[in-house]
């Protein structure tokens, strides 16, 4: 926690490792890298591989939460964070922000990969935002249908009693940059998720299974309710 990996201590000079900023492999668990409080992040970007490299069978329960993990002109060469080799039950997140790196911001890779729950980040400016290689069961991503005025709600379906999170992002490019809340669908598959307004209009959605894991990103929907400020006007009586 607290620490520059890949960078001085400004955090904008690439002093990047050959490899990986941080590698947690060959069965080691219960490890956090990062933490709830803005002591606690670390600023992991200007490496030559992955930011964070979670891999190994029994490499498990390992969480990587409120770091920035690449940054602008100085990102990872390869993913922000990459999950492999049949790591299980790892968390990326919450907190994170995942930008700019070479590849994708998560990339989760092998059928035995499984479990791995992606949540609640920032990820933005990558190649892809999540890749699953036939990790994570190939979790079906939701699919949003449709917005709603007043306070607006969010409609959509997604694989039955799946944890939904949905996300605004100020283009197409079908990653999630803005979290902005979830909820739980239907046995019938069926989601909405309610919140006051819509920063921005393209919006993207990832469902968490609690045995699979979390899927990509959904295809980006382009919101039909638009955010409208009226002016405030102050009468003295």
């Amino acid at each position: 926690s607290g620490n520059y990996i890949g960078t001085d201590a400004g955090g904008t000079a690439d002093l990047g490792n050959t490899w990986d900023g941080v590698r947690i492999w060959s069965g080691a668990q219960n490890n956090t890298v990062g933490g709830d409080t803005p002591g606690e992040r670390n600023l992991i970007s200007g490496n030559d591989y992955n930011g964070v490299y979670i891999c190994g069978s029994g490499t498990m329960s390992n969480t990587i939460c409120g770091n920035y993990i690449g940054t602008a002109n100085l990102g990872n060469g390869h993913h922000g964070v990459s999950i492999s080799g049949g790591a299980q039950n790892n968390t990326v997140g919450p907190g994170n922000v995942v930008a700019h790196n070479g590849w994708h911001g998560v990339s989760v890779g092998g059928g035995s990969t499984i479990g791995n729950v992606i949540t609640q980040n920032s990820i933005f400016s990558n190649t892809m935002g999540i890749d699953l290689q036939g990790a994570n069961g190939n979790i079906t991503a939701p699919a949003i249908v449709a917005t709603t005025p007043g306070s607006v709600k969010v409609i959509g379906s997604a694989c039955p009693g799946c944890t939904v999170e949905v996300f605004t992002n100020g283009d197409t490019d079908g990653e999630g940059q803005t979290y902005i809340g979830s909820a739980i669908a239907s046995l019938g598959g069926d989601f909405t998720v309610t919140v006051g307004s819509l920063g921005d209009p393209y919006l993207t959605a990832t469902a968490t299974d609690v045995i699979s894991g979390t899927s990509e990103f959904s295809a980006v929907f382009t919101s039909t309710v638009r955010c409208i400020y009226l002016p405030l006007v102050l009468r003295n009586s």
